[in-house]
């Protein structure tokens, strides 16, 4: 049986921790117009944003090469500012059995936890994903900032 596995990473914001919490619940679907580099589509296919079981479809670009997912929102804790998505769909799932993200939106910082499932001891641990979260994480604390 293979086992599950953890990766996380902390990017530092700036923007307060309510402020982020909410973009993320509230406006993610707005990402392709504020960071078109890294997010080219996000748009919620099933139930309200920012609602447990609700899914997005997200197309983003890993370094130059695109990917696409379908994100089901399973957690949502405004008192402690935690945000959890499970990956449903999407060639993401070709390498990792499960994919899971979980943000946690604290004072001056952000940490995303990637739990995953290799599909088989050749694909790599997601430090992608990871580089892509950390990037993201920092343009949108920019935008934030100013807006």
């Amino acid at each position: 049986m293979a086992q599950t596995s953890q990766l996380a990473v902390k990017a530092d914001i700036k923007s307060s921790p309510e402020k982020f919490y909410n973009f993320l619940i509230h406006n993610a679907s707005q990402l392709p117009t504020i960071l078109p580099h890294i997010v080219q589509k996000a748009e919620v296919v099933q139930g309200q944003e920012g609602q447990p079981g609700s899914v997005m479809h997200i197309k983003y670009l890993v370094g130059d090469k695109p990917g696409s997912a379908k994100f089901q929102t399973q957690k949502v804790d405004g008192v402690n500012k935690i945000i959890i998505f499970v990956a449903v769909e999407g060639e993401i799932l070709g390498f990792y059995v499960t994919f899971a993200v979980e943000i946690v939106i604290g004072k001056n910082q952000v940490q995303w936890n990637f739990n995953y499932e290799k599909a088989n001891d050749s694909v790599p641990d997601p430090d992608m994903y990871a580089n892509l979260a950390v990037a993201a994480t920092k343009a949108l604390d920019v935008y934030l900032l100013v807006n």
